[in-house]
């Protein structure tokens, strides 16, 4: 039976995109690893806040769209890493893979798949580059 899943998981892709790439740049991953490294989890909004330099808030809002994603656990107001985040988003980790998200969501990527349409319809299989022509942003 057909349904709209996919089609929201789609369109809603670049929200879990951009929230992984803000935990990669804070390094949030690793610090949560560390932090729970003693095998009890003391990583709070707080704590993570005061370690990357970052706003509790804005920690709290990240972690708790990262526990949605399945990337973290959180029990009692403490984070931990979910097992995949742990292999691969910990930078301590040898399947680290920070530095190939960093490469697959940068800017030029990025800029490439949004004017997928006009690149599609003016260039063909030519990547549509800033000034190729005129479009609205």
């Amino acid at each position: 039976m057909p349904t709209p899943e996919r089609i929201f998981d789609t369109m809603n892709a670049f929200q879990r995109t951009e929230a992984l790439g803000a935990a990669i740049d804070l390094d949030l991953f690793t610090a949560i690893g560390a932090m729970g490294a003693t095998g009890e989890s003391v990583a709070t909004a707080k704590s993570l806040g005061e370690k990357l330099g970052a706003a509790e808030r804005g920690v709290r809002i990240l972690c708790d769209f990262l526990v949605v994603t399945g990337l973290l656990v959180k029990n009692d107001g403490r984070y931990s890493l979910a097992p995949d985040a742990a292999v691969f988003l910990d930078r301590r980790s040898p399947a680290y893979m920070g530095t190939a998200a960093r490469f697959l969501m940068s800017p030029g990527l990025k800029e490439a798949f949004r004017v997928a349409n006009l690149s599609v319809r003016t260039v063909g299989d030519d990547l549509l580059l800033e000034g190729d022509i005129e479009y609205e942003r």
